[in-house]
Order: C-alpha cells, then sequence, then structure tokens
C-alpha cells in the first residue's frame, strides 16, 4: 500500500529474509531496510587482500614476491601466507555471519571461480577456501556463514529466472555441488541446514523443503519470458492417429516431450510443410531435454555426495546422517493425519525421488562392477512381505492395500 512518494507497506510479510527486499526491489519505493553499505565497503576491500595474498607466492630462494594463479593455491606449506591471512580473517570473519554480505560477497565470488569453466572437479581452491574458514574462523562464525550461503544458494536457485539453457540453474547448482564435495562443511549442512527438524509445525513448513528445492527445476509460467519460443520456434502436432502411428510421451521434469516412432519410410503422408515443422520441433525439444539432463545430473551428484559413505575424518558417515535425516523426512510427509500445510509438495517430491532412486542405481551398480555376482539394479526389487511382516517399522503406514490386519491374515 502507497503512503507516500518512495514509501510503501506490506500488508502481511511472511518468511521474509532482510535480503528479500534487496534482491527484489520494487522500482518507486524503497527497502524497508537500507543494505549495510559500510560493511558492504569494508568486506569487499578484505576480499581484496584476500585474493592478492592468495595470488602471490614467496620464491624463497631469489627472496622475492611472484605472481601465481589463485586456483593453485594449496593450504599447506606456507606459513608467512596463513599468518598473514589469519590478520586479514581477524575483520573478514564477523562480517561473514550477515546474510547481506554472505550473498552479495561471498557467493558471488565463489560463482567467480567456477564461471572459467570446467568441470567441478577443476576447481579445488573453494575446498582451499573452505578449509581456511574452518582453520581460521569461529565454529560459531564458519557454522553461520555455511548456513547463510547455502540459504542464499536456494534462494537463488528457487527464485532465477527460467532461460532456456537454465543457466542461473546450472551455476547455482555447480556451487553447492562444489561446497559439499568439503566433507566437514557437507557434514554440518546436512545435520543443520538441509535437513533440520523442528518440533513446532511453523518452522517444518520451511525446513522440510530446504534441500528438495534443490532437485526441482522449475517449468516457466510465461512461455515468451522463459524463451521458449526462441529455443522452440514452431509448433507441431499429428494430423492424424492411424494404427501405424506410434507416439511417445517422456515426461521429464515437468515437462512433456513428444516423439513419433514411426520409421522414415512411412512418413510419405507428410507434406514439405509439416516435416519441417516435425523437425524444427523435435530438434526444440532435444536441444532442451539436454539441458535437463545437465540439470539432473548436478542434482544426482548432489546426492551422491549426500550417500557417500566413505568420509575420511572422524564422527557420522554423510550416508548415516542423510538416511537419518530422509526417514524422518518420510514420516513427516506420509502420513495422512498431517496437515497438508506443512507437507513437501507432489511436484518437488517427484523431483527428488527420481533423482534419489537414479544415485542409488549408481552405487549400486558401482558396486556390482566390484562384486560380479551381484545382481544389477534393474533387477533388483523390494519383497512385498517386508511391508507387513513387521520386520520393518514403517511408521503405521497401510501398504499393500487393506488393513494390517487383513494383510497379516491373507498374505502371512
Amino acid at each position: 500500500m502507497k503512503l507516500a512518494p518512495a514509501l510503501g507497506m506490506f500488508g502481511v510479510l511472511t518468511g521474509a529474509t532482510e535480503a528479500n527486499f534487496i534482491t527484489y526491489p520494487v522500482e518507486g519505493y524503497l527497502p524497508l531496510q537500507d543494505p549495510p553499505t559500510a560493511d558492504l565497503i569494508k568486506a569487499k576491500r578484505l576480499l581484496g587482500y584476500m585474493k592478492t595474498v592468495l595470488s602471490t607466492g614467496i620464491d624463497t630462494q631469489e627472496e622475492k614476491l611472484i605472481e601465481r594463479d589463485i586456483g593453485s593455491w594449496q593450504l599447506q606449506g606456507e606459513p608467512t601466507v596463513l599468518v598473514t591471512l589469519a590478520h586479514v580473517f581477524n575483520y573478514f570473519a564477523p562480517l561473514m555471519c550477515k546474510v547481506y554480505l554472505v550473498e552479495d560477497v561471498l557467493m558471488n565470488f565463489l560463482l567467480g571461480i567456477l564461471e572459467v569453466g570446467g568441470s567441478v572437479d577443476e576447481h579445488p581452491l573453494i575446498q582451499q577456501l573452505l578449509d581456511l574458514f574452518w582453520l581460521l574462523m569461529e565454529d560459531f562464525e564458519v557454522n553461520e556463514c555455511l548456513k547463510q550461503l547455502m540459504m542464499s544458494l536456494l534462494r537463488a536457485y528457487r527464485f532465477s529466472p527460467i532461460i532456456p539453457d537454465l543457466g542461473f540453474q546450472i551455476h547455482y547448482l555447480r556451487l553447492t555441488t562444489a561446497i559439499l564435495r568439503h566433507e566437514k562443511s557437507r557434514k554440518y549442512l546436512l545435520n543443520n541446514v538441509l535437513y533440520p527438524f523442528h518440533s513446532t509445525e511453523m518452522r517444518i513448513t520451511f525446513d522440510v523443503l530446504r534441500s528438495v528445492v534443490f532437485f526441482y527445476i522449475k517449468t516457466p509460467l510465461r512461455v515468451k519470458e522463459a524463451g521458449l519460443e526462441e529455443l522452440i520456434p514452431t509448433t507441431w502436432w499429428p494430423t492424424s492417429f492411424d494404427k501405424e502411428w506410434v507416439y511417445m510421451y517422456r515426461y521429464q521434469s515437468n515437462v512433456f516431450f513428444l516423439f513419433h516412432g514411426k520409421d522414415e519410410k512411412d512418413l510419405r503422408h507428410e507434406t514439405a510443410e509439416e516435416r519441417l515443422r516435425r523437425r524444427a520441433y523435435e530438434r526444440g525439444c532435444q536441444r532442451l531435454k539436454k539441458r535437463i539432463e545437465v540439470v539432473e545430473e548436478l542434482q544426482v551428484q548432489i546426492l551422491r555426495l549426500m550417500l557417500n559413505n566413505k568420509d575420511k575424518g572422524t564422527g557420522e558417515a554423510s550416508r548415516y546422517i542423510f538416511l537419518n535425516k530422509f526417514r524422518k523426512f518420510l514420516q513427516e510427509n506420509a502420513s495422512n493425519r498431517g496437515n497438508p500445510t506443512v507437507l513437501c509438495p507432489p511436484e518437488y517430491m517427484v523431483c527428488f525421488m527420481h533423482r534419489l532412486i537414479t544415485a542409488v542405481r549408481s552405487y549400486w551398480d558401482e558396486g556390482k562392477r566390484k562384486s560380479p555376482g551381484a545382481i544389477s539394479s534393474e533387477e533388483a526389487y523390494v519383497p512385498p512381505q517386508l511391508f507387513y511382516n513387521g520386520k520393518v517399522d514403517y511408521f503405521d503406514l497401510q501398504r499393500l492395500g487393506g488393513l494390517l490386519s487383513h494383510l497379516k491374515k491373507t498374505l502371512k
């Protein structure tokens, strides 16, 4: 509601964070809170000092400073550099507890590291920086920094605009993957940020959606804004359905693709114009499908990291943490007695489960290659009696149709 020139009032604010009013400004209105300009300037200056230190080496033989690629910096073996960085972090670390600064300074810096291209494995600098954070920051500082960084990535992924190449989504998923490759950070995020569970329904509504957001590919609400007209310039639909035509609908990440399954020799009834439209349509669909597959592959990589069972550090393995949290997640979302407003939306759940099954299959098939006698993931199945013989606790759900007493009587 407009109150005065350049002033406005929000009638209702739900789930708003202090960063939203800066990230999504409204023309003609001032944000409810001014950005911390002084802290932003200070954080960017300190980050500049850090970059300078990381890109400077010491030639011990000639006793002089040399320039080097910042991406090749290693944490070990340079005590002078660590002492210098410790002085920088003395001022930098407290600033990284503020969401404005994490999103505008740190997240953009890390995204910039990945912008040069290549796979995530080719950018070990992010892992080295996270080691540096855990070494030179207090535990409460690095915990808050990681929390705000991951929440910023979640917001950026969820609300970024849809473009034909899905570039924004790919960019944020790549950084998420790079962060989760760091074992200590991954365990903290699994325990406290990605899968936290709280007793109050208001908190559950928000928390259970945190990591699931990364596995949903948002469909464009407006075709023109999403650029689909450029990607698929024409539409095509069969003019007739006879017994010789076979059409395949493939549902992939909320997008339906229509492909024909007829041999080229059976396309003689098509006119030249129909053929051109069909081929242009199919080329566009294939381009979109390939971009979706890139996103799906990154999402599967994230789940594979969460399912890692070979962590080198002490404490519980990532897989153990994830599966315990996942079980609670299923319990909250599988019970029909729950409040529908606190459940994970079906479209999110479908995408998440699809990526999870793909990740589990990949681990299963890796195990089969090591043990040739094991069955493949394609042959794997869950014996139906496990749902009613009492060996596994399924949250008191009625499975396989009928009451549990009826299942025990007829099937046991």
